[in-house]
């Protein structure tokens, strides 16, 4: 402010703003007529700019309002598609891409500086130059390729996204807002979908909303969706927030009732989408993030959590112990019958792609990625696929995560691959350890955040999804933010 009482900070054109969204989603709206080609990268494109000019014109308020409108064109992106069939997830995801480009100046300063992030990107680093050079002479397909480097840039590009944002507290209030009513709006979704099928799914009729709603255990009508795609993206969002309400509870000296009520409804929402794994993975994450909420008394802490351990394993055997020895069997577990399970048949082949390619592997391109599944289907052909029942259904390829690293980048690229993961975890916890109060909150939040989605990794396609990694990726660089500002 100048002398006059004049505003110095840039203002922002808000004009351009609605005029660049509305294009974005004018031209997302036409995938159909015009193909993906053209549409996403057009409507990606403006809103790369929308995100450019926030990140340069905002202020201070840019890291909210950034915050805001990532979880809300993910929520719309969701009704579209379920509603009218509008896919915009890609045109999110292409933004979430560019968006994250602005914050890789601030990794690297990161990993220069203290070095927590130094291994967690030589390893990525490894793991891309190996998967490039594994597609050098390989039958892969540039375009194939070339979208499959891409998406392999997309876990980088997330975790960068938090550097982009960077942490205020505008950004504080965000999260707290979104935790405090966003069980609120699914519950009340998920009561019309068990309570009036009927009306949710004529609704939600559009692009095979009704896909993946049977209960295997037979507790509840069906698997909860609320305002999700599918069952496993509503768990992990719910699983995000449960460990952040936790996160408010266990660090406070005096634990408020208000957050573990909170903890009690995500959690609850969980047990409504019946996904077994998404909710194994927040309670072993959340057990974690018990044993390292403080210094002192973790021999204590150590003995609660085991018992903890124990007595969440047996219900969890007791409630799903026949669904989970009828999956085995299908996985040709205890038994001789022929492998049946769609994810058991993708990681056999990626094993057998490995050996076959060893010590690279086939490509990029090539196998159980979106680059194959999208331009490239021949190597599965070759390689006896198209005989299994479920080849070309929708969104089985790329349903579980490994099996694409595996067989085009070789046993050695998913071990660097598994390592940078592993280094991210434990960079975090590492710094969740030696900080206090808001810092250690937020460590512990990005590093058991990051632990949960490497833990459904192998059923799911977790880092390579942003509806599920986002917001753990993203509080990395929330974290470090927050910790340089309280210095």
């Amino acid at each position: 402010m100048n002398n006059n009482g004049v505003s110095l900070q840039p203002r922002l054109p808000v004009g351009w703003l609605a005029l660049l969204c509305l294009f974005s989603l004018v031209s997302a709206a036409a995938i159909p007529l015009v193909g993906a080609i053209a549409a996403v990268p057009a409507a990606a494109v403006c809103l790369g700019v929308c995100a450019i000019l926030l990140i340069t014109q905002a202020g201070s308020a840019r890291g909210s309002i950034l915050l805001w409108g990532i979880v809300l064109l993910q929520v719309t992106s969701s009704l579209l598609t379920k509603t009218a069939g509008i896919g915009l997830s890609g045109v999110w995801q292409l933004s979430l891409m560019i968006l994250g480009l602005f914050g890789f100046v601030g990794l690297i300063t990161a990993a220069r500086c203290d070095r927590i992030f130094l291994p967690f990107l030589i390893f990525t680093a490894g793991f891309l130059l190996w998967a490039s050079l594994s597609t050098i002479g390989s039958r892969a397909r540039y375009l194939a390729a070339a979208y499959q480097f891409a998406s392999d840039l997309k876990p980088l590009l997330l975790v960068c996204l938090g550097f982009a944002i960077g942490w205020s507290s505008g950004v504080s209030r965000v999260f707290g807002a979104l935790a405090k009513w966003s069980w609120l709006v699914i519950v009340a979704v998920i009561a019309v979908e068990w309570a009036l099928p009927g009306i949710y799914f004529n609704v939600f009729a559009a692009s095979g909303s009704v896909r993946g709603t049977f209960d295997p255990i037979g507790i509840f009508p069906s698997r909860a969706m609320s305002v999700f795609e599918h069952p496993s993206i509503m768990a992990s969002y719910a699983a995000f927030f449960a460990l952040y309400s936790y996160a408010m509870v266990g660090l406070t000296d005096k634990p408020k009732l208000g957050w573990s009520l909170l903890v009690a409804a995500y959690l609850s929402i969980m047990v409504a989408s019946v996904q077994r794994q998404e909710l194994a993975a927040c309670l072993f994450a959340m057990i974690v993030m018990y044993l390292l909420k403080r210094r002192e008394g973790v021999p204590a802490r150590l003995i609660g959590a085991a018992i903890i351990g124990v007595a969440a394993a047996a219900i969890f055997w007791l409630v799903f112990s026949d669904n989970l020895l009828s999956e085995a069997g299908m996985w040709g577990i205890g038994n001789f019958h022929t492998v049946e399970h769609p994810r058991a048949q993708i990681f056999v082949g990626s094993l057998n792609v490995a050996r076959q390619y060893w010590p690279f592997g086939s490509g990029l391109g090539t196998y159980g990625g979106a680059g194959a599944e999208k331009f490239d289907l021949s190597f599965y052909y070759d390689l006896g696929f198209g005989r299994y029942w479920w080849f070309g259904k929708q969104d089985y390829l790329l349903d579980t995560y490994w099996p694409n690293s595996l067989a085009e980048s070789g046993v050695i690229g998913a071990l660097l691959l598994g390592a940078s993961y592993l280094a991210l975890v434990l960079a975090c916890l590492r710094r969740a350890v030696a900080a206090d109060d808001l810092s250690r909150r937020l460590w512990l939040l990005a590093g058991c955040g990051c632990l949960y989605v490497l833990f459904i990794s192998p059923t799911s396609p977790a880092f390579q999804d942003p509806r599920i990694f986002v917001l753990p990726a993203m509080m990395v660089g929330l974290a470090h933010a927050a910790n340089r500002t309280r210095r």
